[in-house]
């Protein structure tokens, strides 16, 4: 009723409007969809008239405008888009899995799939997407089960259960003396049976097997159940024919069926030349013998008896006659002293001796058999020989290799860290024993080492093994001199010698003129290190850096301040003197200068160098200018040094440079004495040496 109202209203408007409007006809939307409710039961439409499309059921809207109007009989043009609804992805199921071969959209249909050992719970196994979503439930996978296996006679399984689920498994297992034929497991499988067959219990029995002329050597014993194996021989002068070895099968019969045992026999054996053979038959039988004999002069060489073996031939060859004779007798490492020479016949004799470091084993005479054979039997020569010596951490040094025979002489030495107890030198004696008998290494052991005042070592033991280490190390305030480390040698003393612990202590520089401007302060210890610069005016001659050295004096000497001075011209007397050179710039490769004169080098100038690490110095570390311009005693060398204590040497020469530059300074300072000069007193830090220009008389010598 109310679209009828509608209608009836929509005609009036109509009817009032001008005469030259045109009506639209009903208008038709796209697929999937319709005129909205109010305008289906209008077949005309007013010109201006708006209306409106929806998407049909189970389609949604995909954009474009819904309406169109009515405009001198013609519709506007259908914008909306619809398209089908997606229902989108079904639940999951358990046990199974869903598949979509049309899609998910409305009017689709979803298809499930149990898994294998699962079936399907219900009428279908498909759903349908409507326009809410799917339509109807999931179907479900409910496990396959299968009812209890059919019983076998004479037989249990396990497990018994009332339901079995897919895949269970049940076996089979056959009473006592019965044997299972088939598959002993069978399951559940997908259609709700169980596969394979059942199997079958069967009593199996062999009965003994009878074999003539044959015995068990191996297998069962009766009663003779399924697959019990026996194997039977054939007794001595019968071979067999089938196999040795029987199974009893499931048809209680023995497989591959019984062997028989059939009698070997012989044919006659051959003759031989100079002799004949007894008895004489047409046919042996197994173990039949022959005995064979020489006619007069001849022996027989083989057997003189054979017989028929088992493998239907007489055994062993037969033997041939040949005329008495012995040969030659080689008897190895042995002489012929005395007796008969070849040919050898009966009753011939010999004697024979070993030759010098090989003893007899046996008769040294032998006597020509009438079976051609020597009598009592050869000797043989055995060497003397001792065996290879073993002395526990010792070494072959000298002599002989194995074997060793009479008078062969080896020499041993112990291994380092080991003393020998007893003769290195050993001799292979007669006995076929070392003399005087295997001497023993002991291990080399180091009483305690020497204690060294203001320090401790460790480890502190009794008794110390070679090799074992001790380290020495100083109370506070004292500095180790030489090596931290001692081991004990393989002459049982501790090298090298033990450090000894010294308290260092420079004084405080006294330098005239300069002043301290950085490093350390009083005390100044072992490796103490200060800085001066000269004041104002003055200029340096040495070096600024001072270091404290375990000699408690600062190195490499105390530097001077002086005042340039402008020369004065003065008039002279030329006299005469002897002339005078400096010295060069000394190059020592491998070397570093550590103490001495600075540059330029005059007469009496003193410098002490040392080897770079690694190296090893050749010669004397000081140097002294002499007077032709040249270093006295020569300039050293610095050799690469393989010793890994070598730099111990390099420490000490520096200590003895350094020491003997000090002592040769203060001698030159009294050594002006002998130029008529006075030995100078100098403030303590002043740079010590003679001067360029102080030349010694003729015929002085000069103090060092």
């Amino acid at each position: 009723m109310p679209y009828l109202v509608k209608g009836v209203t929509l005609l009036l408007l109509l009817s009032s409007l001008p005469t030259q409007a045109q009506d639209c006809t009903r208008p038709i939307g796209r697929n999937n969809m319709n005129l909205k409710d109010e305008y289906i039961l209008l077949d005309t439409f007013p010109d201006g008239t708006k209306v409106s499309f929806a998407c049909a059921v189970g389609h949604v809207s995909a954009g474009g405008s819904a309406s169109i109007i009515c405009t001198a009989g013609s519709w506007s043009p259908v914008r909306l888009k619809c398209e089908r609804r997606s229902c989108g992805a079904a639940e999951e199921v358990p046990n199974g899995y869903v598949d979509y071969p049309q899609g998910i959209e409305f009017g689709d249909e979803l298809v499930v799939t149990c898994n294998a050992g699962f079936r399907l719970v219900g009428k279908t196994n498909k759903r349908l997407c409507g326009a809410q979503g799917w339509m109807g439930r999931m179907p479900e996978c409910e496990v396959v089960t299968c009812d209890p296996p059919p019983p076998v006679q004479n037989s249990t399984f396990r497990p018994d259960k009332e339901v079995y689920q897919y895949g269970e498994v049940v076996e089979y297992s056959c009473q006592q003396d019965y044997t299972l034929s088939g598959s002993r497991t069978i399951s559940c499988s997908a259609d709700g049976r169980f596969e394979p067959s059942p199997p079958t219990c069967i009593k199996v029995h062999c009965e003994e097997p009878v074999i003539a002329n044959a015995k068990w050597i191996w297998g069962f014993r009766p009663p003779h159940g399924y697959q019990s194996t026996v194997m039977y021989m054939c007794k001595p002068g019968y071979t067999m024919i089938g196999e040795p070895t029987l199974t009893c099968g499931i048809d209680s019969q023995w497989s591959p069926g019984l062997p028989t045992c059939q009698l070997v026999t012989c044919d006659p054996p051959p003759t031989i030349v100079n002799g004949i053979f007894h008895p004489k038959k047409e046919s042996y039988d197994y173990s039949d013998i022959v005995e064979y004999c020489c006619q007069k002069d001849y022996t027989l060489s083989g057997s003189s008896s054979i017989y028929c073996s088992a493998h239907g031939r007489f055994e062993p060859a037969p033997p041939t006659c040949i005329m008495v004779q012995c040969e030659e007798p080689v008897i190895r490492n042995a002489e012929w002293i005395w007796g008969s020479r070849p040919p050898y016949g009966h009753q011939s004799t010999v004697t024979y001796m070993c030759k010098p470091g090989y003893t007899m084993i046996g008769e040294s005479t032998l006597t020509c058999g009438r079976d051609g054979q020597w009598s009592p039997g050869l000797p043989t020569c055995q060497l003397i020989q001792c065996e290879e010596p073993v002395i526990t951490n010792a070494e072959w040094i000298w002599g002989s290799r194995p074997p060793h025979g009479y008078q062969s002489m080896v020499t041993y030495m112990c291994k380092p860290g080991y003393t020998m107890i007893g003769e290195s030198a050993l001799t292979c004696g007669r006995d076929g024993q070392w003399s005087p008998g295997l001497p023993t290494c002991q291990l080399v052991t180091c009483d305690p080492p020497p204690p060294v005042q203001n320090s401790t070592f460790r480890p502190d033991k009794e008794v110390y093994q070679y090799g074992e280490v001790v380290e020495y190390s100083c109370q506070q305030d004292y500095t180790l001199s030489g090596s931290r480390t001692i081991s004990c040698s393989a002459d049982g003393r501790f090298d090298p010698p033990p450090p000894t612990c010294i308290k260092v202590q420079c004084e405080e520089p006294v330098i005239a003129n300069a002043d301290w401007i950085w490093g350390s302060r009083p005390p100044h210890g072992y490796q103490s290190t200060v800085t001066y610069q000269c004041r104002s005016g003055y200029t340096m001659i040495g070096e600024p850096t001072l270091t404290c050295g375990i000699d408690s004096q600062w190195s490499p000497g105390l530097p001077t301040c002086h005042r340039p001075t402008t020369p004065k011209t003065t008039t002279t007397t030329t006299t005469t003197t002897p002339s005078v050179r400096g010295c060069e710039e000394p190059l020592i490769t491998n070397a570093e200068r550590i103490g001495g004169t600075q540059p330029p080098y005059g007469y009496q100038s003193l410098v002490t160098y040392q080897c770079k690490p690694g190296y090893k110095m050749i010669g004397e570390p000081t140097l002294t200018c002499g007077r032709d311009g040249e270093w006295s005693p020569g300039l050293p060398e610095c050799q690469a040094d393989s010793d890994t204590t070598g730099n111990n040497g390099n420490s000490l020469a520096l200590g003895l440079g350094i020491g003997l530059t000090l002592v040769i300074v203060a001698l030159v300072f009294c050594g002006w004495y002998f130029y008529g000069f006075p030995c100078i007193k100098t403030k303590r830090g002043s740079r010590s040496g003679i001067p360029d220009n102080v030349v010694p008389k003729d015929g002085e010598d000069v103090a060092l």
